[in-house]
């Protein structure tokens, strides 16, 4: 790919830590040399909000799908390629924004492949790297593939053990397990995460709270602030009755966001966009919909980008988005 010389708008939005991605191929900004142009012109991509006090940290987080979604937004010709490398590559090619998978199928690898992997990238990546885990759910993806997708009651067990598989190689000097889906015999998983490496797992329904509560530093979920309030309460009390203090959870969410202010525009978005959790307006109003979010609990949001447009298009939004959250 041919390099271009990085502007000085595209060098500022480097300094607030935005690292773009081409829907799972993820090419980031450089401390040290060009690159971001050309992906920043296609513009298809997932930034994070986190909310600090009175800073807005922006982040990158990493799907995890092999083909394209069966939903709405986000449809293209990459979808989701090899995430693995790409966290590998952003963790050798950036300093300080914050790395993720968002998150992770339990259905395409080995919970200790998965675990083993993760501590290299706490390594690489200076301890920058939280590792986002789920049960997987795309089934156009597993039927290609081959790969056993599972009931959802099973796939809800499945991931209780891949889970606890992954806990306990990470804290643990030797993990043993028989369960029913994965056997582990004195295990070991060295070196140890450069420090803290959270979990974040992604969830809504109640069983699957229920491992959150038990294996995760961080959860996530799809919602628009009533739905997270009402969920985050549930997971409170996932976190009581497993001896958890739920205060110990980090608590994030997404939505898909197209910055307009041409309403007609807007409700096409929305209707496109459903029924995933989403918001189409200007981002005065974005902002707003941050700060009911951060007053139900919320300390990140994660916004895919695929409604901000390409180009020059995609930077303005960043721009807009950067400067209506400042506050919060």
């Amino acid at each position: 790919m041919t390099s271009t010389t990085p502007s000085s708008e595209l060098q500022a939005e480097r300094d607030i830590k935005i690292a773009p991605e081409l829907e799972g191929l993820n090419l980031p900004e450089r401390a040290d040399g060009p690159g971001a142009a050309a992906m920043l012109a296609a513009g298809i991509g997932i930034f994070v909000l986190g909310f600090f006090t009175t800073a807005a940290v922006i982040s990158s987080s990493i799907k995890d799908f092999l083909l394209k979604f069966e939903w709405g937004q986000g449809v293209g010709p990459l979808a989701g390629k090899t995430t693995l490398a790409t966290i590998a590559f952003l963790a050798g090619s950036t300093e300080r924004i914050e790395l993720g998978t968002l998150v992770l199928g339990a259905s395409y690898r080995h919970p200790a492949v998965v675990a083993n992997w993760a501590s290299t990238m706490s390594h690489a990546s200076n301890g920058r790297f939280t590792l986002g885990i789920g049960a997987g759910w795309q089934r156009n993806e597993h039927e290609q593939y081959g790969l056993d997708l599972l009931s959802p009651g099973a796939r809800v067990r499945r991931f209780s053990e891949y889970s606890q598989v992954i806990r306990d190689l990470l804290r643990q000097t030797r993990s043993t397990l028989d369960g029913d889906y994965y056997q582990l015999t004195a295990a070991l998983c060295e070196p140890k995460p450069f420090g803290t490496l959270d979990i974040m797992i992604g969830a809504k329904g109640s069983r699957m709270l229920e491992i959150v509560a038990r294996n995760a530093e961080a959860w996530n979920m799809w919602a628009l602030p009533e739905a997270f309030e009402s969920t985050s309460a549930e997971l409170d009390r996932r976190c009581e009755l497993a001896g958890r203090d739920p205060s110990e959870i980090r608590r994030t969410t997404q939505a898909l966001v197209c910055i307009t202010d041409d309403k007609d525009e807007a409700a096409r978005y929305l209707s496109e966009s459903a029924p995933r959790a989403s918001f189409a307006g200007t981002a005065s109003e974005f902002a707003e919909l941050c700060a009911a979010w951060v007053d139900v609990g919320v300390s990140e949001v994660i916004v895919p980008d695929f409604g901000l447009g390409t180009g020059d298009r995609r930077l303005e939004a960043l721009s807009e988005i950067r400067e209506a959250t400042a506050a919060l």
